[in-house]
């Protein structure tokens, strides 16, 4: 029962520290905090998550809603690979590549 409190206990500090300084800067360097808080967010409420700097998380299931997110966004799309999204928005073109991580999501970032 101890063991048993003690790791939530850890998971709880682990989350917060996650949420409280994900895109802040300070450890973002080295620790893949932004990513962690996506994949947190978007496991459980599902969606389009927006990790800043042109960059957006999806389950890797719900690859579909990142164009839907983007059209609503004012986006245009122009053309679309496999792997790739290129976007024309106030007259510039926006490229998005898709990588995976953890073969459980996307993540969708501009060129």
């Amino acid at each position: 029962m101890k063991f048993l409190f003690k790791l939530i206990l850890v998971i709880m500090v682990v989350l917060i520290f996650i949420f409280v300084f994900a895109g802040q800067g300070i450890f973002d360097g080295f620790l893949p905090l932004m990513e962690a808080k996506g994949m947190v967010v978007t496991l459980f409420k599902g969606g389009v998550f927006d990790m800043g700097g042109d960059e957006y998380m999806v389950k890797k299931s719900q690859a579909d809603q990142f164009v839907a997110h983007m059209l609503n966004a004012g986006y245009k799309l122009t053309e679309m690979g496999d792997d790739w999204y290129t976007f024309e928005y106030e007259g510039k073109n926006y490229r998005f590549e898709r990588r995976e991580i953890l073969r459980f999501f996307y993540v969708f970032e501009a060129e």
